[in-house]
């Protein structure tokens, strides 16, 4: 992921095209309020370690996707971001949306 994000270090509209594109994930974002929803799109949870888990995974389990979320915004965008899960199939809901805020 790492390599990814470098090559779309300064280009978030090239990162979110990407997103959108190769991961199917819709994305809205509001360059004035500075905020983008990214909803993954995917009826079940894509977190690795949820899914090498065989018994029931606890919703809390998204705190850790919110750290990967805003490691990757914040080296697209090359300053700090904060990300905070809206929605989690883990939670019962129908995909998880990411609220992505660049400070």
């Amino acid at each position: 992921m790492d390599e990814l994000v470098l090559q779309y270090r300064g280009d978030l509209t090239g990162f979110l095209v990407l997103i959108a594109e190769k991961w199917q994930w819709k994305v809205d974002y509001d360059a004035e309020a500075r905020v983008i929803i990214a909803d993954e799109n995917k009826p079940e949870c894509v977190c690795p370690v949820a899914r090498l888990r065989t018994d029931p995974v606890s919703g809390v389990l998204c705190y850790c996707s919110e750290g990967f979320a805003e490691r990757m915004f914040s080296g697209v965008v090359g300053g700090p971001v904060q990300a905070q899960v809206l929605r989690s199939t883990l939670c019962g809901d129908k995909s998880c949306v990411y609220q992505i805020r660049i400070l």
